[in-house]
């Protein structure tokens, strides 16, 4: 049997009229009024919204031992400057679940690499993709399927693409896959034919 339009069949039904209207129906012209609430992360495209920290609160997560573990729904400014290593440990992807990594202060003081590690068996949404460089220029890196790091590797200069004020966003719509996004902020030295600093997804 075909599919019947909501006219249709309040034409052949008139003693349901009432309970046909009541169904939410869009395709036919109808109208959502009123409060709407998701219970998980709003997509488009079955892409996450990147771009927004609304809701979320600022913490400097401890650095023990050159580690530091990121918390969810917040904005994470954990202590890196380059100076020394950084693994930074993602919570478990849960789906609705986002955090920021927000670099700030500046990453210029050394060549030591920030990871940042998904949990478990968690791993990045295949396809994402992160800015990079390459012989001073900008780039990006592509993940691939099953890839559960993400290295950040500086120059020891100003000519990092990723400095004072740069983000790391991590959003997740699948349990156990994080969605990325990076926003840069280039270092004062960023010129043309001067731009550093690698981001690189790993297994």
């Amino acid at each position: 049997m075909g599919q019947q339009t909501l006219a249709n069949l309040k034409d052949s039904n008139k003693d349901f009229n009432n309970v046909l209207d009541s169904f939410m129906n869009l395709t036919d012209g109808g109208a959502i009024t009123g409060a709407i609430s998701t219970g998980g992360t709003l997509t488009t495209d079955l892409r996450p919204v990147f771009g927004s920290n609304f809701g979320m609160a600022f913490v400097a997560p401890t650095v023990s031992s050159n580690a530091c573990t990121l918390v969810v729904d917040k904005v994470n400014a954990p202590v890196y400057t380059g100076g020394a290593a950084l693994a930074a440990a993602l919570p478990a992807a849960a789906a609705g679940a986002v955090l920021q990594f927000l670099f700030a202060e500046d990453p210029a003081g050394g060549t030591a690499a920030l990871t940042i590690n998904c949990a478990g068996s968690d791993a990045f949404e295949t396809g994402s993709n992160v800015y990079t460089t390459a012989s001073n220029r900008i780039l990006l890196d592509t993940s691939t399927a099953g890839e559960t790091a993400l290295a950040f590797t500086p120059a020891n200069a100003t000519t990092n693409i990723y400095d004072y004020g740069a983000i790391f966003e991590f959003v997740c719509v699948t349990a156990g896959l994080w969605h990325v996004n990076s926003v840069m902020s280039p270092g004062i030295g960023v010129t043309a034919g001067a731009a550093a600093g690698t981001l690189l997804f790993a297994a």
